[in-house]
């Protein structure tokens, strides 16, 4: 992963950060609940909890 890649969905290797725990099932902002995914990998998971690839 590169930082220059973080938010592009134009490229197999975009990025985004995800939350492990979503927000919307009461996941929280603290870096233990974050990583990185790439971006099409973190669309298919949406807020599914828990989650495997």
């Amino acid at each position: 992963m590169k930082y220059s890649e973080h938010g592009d969905t134009n490229t197999k290797y975009g990025w985004e950060i995800d939350h492990i725990k979503p927000s919307s099932k009461g996941g929280s902002d603290n870096l233990d609940n974050l990583q990185p995914m790439y971006w099409e990998n973190n669309r298919k998971k949406s807020d599914t909890f828990p989650w495997s690839c």
